[in-house]
């Protein structure tokens, strides 16, 4: 199949830089939900993958009011007693005004925040093009299950180009609010769906007024990241514990072509290619090929039982750190499952070989290897 319609498990945005230097300002959030009588109301952020409680307040008829200091615009969460969705919008300093109906949480009203209306109207625009994705899915599931390949090929083409659109979109979009916060946790948002030429392109374009930014700081961590595992680079050392609590470094294994698949029990197209990688080790193992599976898992016993069910007989390590694991970090890692390809040098050769591509790819590799004995 030519695209890969599965929609991987994209991480929460994880900032861990130091901010301390700017300073605050105050901020009075005023907020009223309808068919919302009285409760506690919480304002959360999110980071390193985990809620964090910022400060609550009762909601009398609907109505509550925040106060405080904020030092840059930020990506928050309001969570309600007694509901399960969460009211997120920009809190920034200044007069804000939030209004949302309890039926419809997702789509608050926000006036005062100039950083939440420039990513409202990015919400609304991307919807159109979401919408033709999932259209275009639900032809695609039709036309396969019918057996109607030339109508498969032809969706398939749609696809790539209505991806396209909305990558330039959303490059355009945020290279013409580059002075917003927003618009750099916009381009984490979808940093699956851009390169790294890109991701420099956006990262040039912002207004140095935004250098600061939480966002803009993790977005240029990216970038770097990105640079130090692309194709040509000499891969970056780790070591962390095998599933018996061993340290093994990546560097240790060297001297094989060598795959580092990041993956995890929990991601159902981790699993699905699993089989995958599976029939390439056995093909090209006693070739020279090998596997370094790295795991995005938090659970000790999911890991070692997917490991078990899955019949994946090749290395294996996880910090058990869930997203912030720290190799993933180390690759840049926004999705799963993601690989990289290594020399026997330790040399990045290919990246996201999925499907018949690895198979391809070994193909050549030994081939010539041969070739040249």
């Amino acid at each position: 199949m030519k695209k890969n319609w599965l929609i991987f498990i994209i991480p929460v945005l994880m900032i861990a830089c130091d901010t301390s230097t700017v300073k605050e300002k105050s901020f009075t959030l005023q907020g009223e939900i309808t068919a919302y009588e009285s409760g506690w109301v919480h304002m959360l952020k999110r980071e390193q993958g985990q809620f964090i409680t910022l400060d609550s307040t009762m909601a009398d008829n609907g109505v509550f009011v925040f106060e405080g200091k904020i030092d840059q615009a930020r990506f928050t969460y309001l969570k309600l007693e007694g509901q399960q969705n969460y009211v997120t919008f920009f809190l920034e300093p200044g007069e804000i005004e939030l209004k949302v109906s309890l039926e419809n949480l997702g789509d608050p009203e926000v006036t005062g925040s100039q950083s939440h209306t420039v990513y409202k109207d990015y919400l609304d625009d991307i919807k159109h093009f979401d919408n033709r994705i999932s259209d275009l899915f639900a032809e695609y599931n039709s036309a396969r299950q019918a057996g109607k390949q030339e109508l498969v090929e032809e969706i398939n083409r749609l696809y790539d180009e209505l991806e396209s659109e909305k990558k330039q979109y959303i490059i355009r979009y945020v290279t013409s609010n580059s002075g917003s916060p927003a618009a750099a946790y916009i381009t984490l948002r979808n940093l699956s769906q851009l390169g790294l030429g890109e991701l420099e392109q956006i990262a040039s374009a912002m207004d140095p007024a935004i250098s600061r930014s939480t966002y803009m700081i993790d977005l240029n961590q990216r970038v770097e990241r990105l640079r130090n595992v692309q194709i040509g680079q000499t891969a970056p050392d780790f070591i962390m514990n095998d599933t018996t609590d061993n340290p093994v470094a990546l560097s240790s294994l060297r001297g094989k072509y060598l795959l580092v698949d990041f993956w995890a029990a929990w991601c159902p197209p981790c699993r699905a290619e699993n089989p995958n990688i599976v029939a390439a080790y056995q093909k090209y193992h006693e070739k020279g090929f090998d596997v370094l599976g790295v795991s995005l898992d938090r659970k000790r016993e999911d890991w070692i039982k997917a490991i078990h069910d899955d019949q994946l007989t090749w290395h294996h390590v996880s910090d058990l750190k869930f997203w912030s694991n720290e190799a993933a970090a180390l690759y840049a890692v926004n999705s799963i499952p993601s690989s990289v390809l290594l020399d026997p040098d330790g040399v990045i050769i290919a990246r996201n070989l999925k499907g018949e591509d690895l198979h391809n790819k070994l193909e050549e590799i030994f081939a010539s290897e041969m070739a040249e004995e």
